[in-house]
């Protein structure tokens, strides 16, 4: 009776500390999520010029212009403030801005969206100008983990899911908004120019 009571307890002792250290793994894992997901520097927005050619009109000089066509994308799902995105060209006077109020819509990680508009000749770089908000921090490290991560965080630490994971089906962002303010610059793929055609 002895030897079997000894036995339980030596598996029970062996087991606690498994627990302990997968605990410990996910906390970690957890911290580290968190980490990364409230950064305060980092920038999710990333824009590059997709195609440029002639257009149908002339600037103040007599210059024809040209048709540029930036695209937008970003590596988390984002929200943008209504009529508050502003597209600037450099050129040898200095940056103007070129479209000014308009909109980008809310999209999901990896989505692309395609601006269109006209520059001035011997432009060489673009800016856009926004206001932008993140998902709340819960909301991102919800999706970092993504579903095994988080089948195994309920698993094996209950208590540690409970604490982290959102709960309940609610707005993913801060309401009201908590706009952050960017400037995100692209220049001129190399070799190409924009001499008057």
């Amino acid at each position: 009776m002895n030897s079997s009571q000894d036995h339980d307890i030596g598996g029970a002792r062996r087991v606690r500390p498994l627990r302990i250290a997968v605990g410990c793994v996910i906390l970690v894992i957890a911290l580290v999520g968190i980490l990364v997901s409230v950064q305060p520097s980092y920038c999710p927005i990333l824009i590059t010029v997709k195609d440029i050619s002639p257009a149908e009109m002339l600037d103040a000089t007599g210059n024809r212009m040209w048709q540029i066509t930036l695209t937008v994308a970003n590596s988390e799902r984002l929200q943008f403030q209504p009529d508050w995105l502003a597209i600037d060209a450099k050129g040898p006077c200095g940056w103007v801005t070129v479209v000014g109020n308009c909109a980008l819509m809310g999209a999901w990680p990896d989505h692309t969206s395609d601006l269109v508009f006209v520059v001035p000749s011997k432009t060489t770089d673009f800016r856009i100008q926004l206001r932008y908000q993140r998902e709340m921090p819960k909301w991102r490290l919800w999706y970092q983990h993504g579903q095994r991560g988080r089948a195994f965080v309920t698993k094996y630490a209950p208590s540690v899911c409970a604490s982290v994971w959102p709960r309940g089906v609610r707005n993913t962002f801060h309401q009201p908004p908590h706009w952050k303010y960017a400037i995100v610059v692209s220049p001129l793929p190399a070799k190409v120019t924009l001499e008057p055609p």
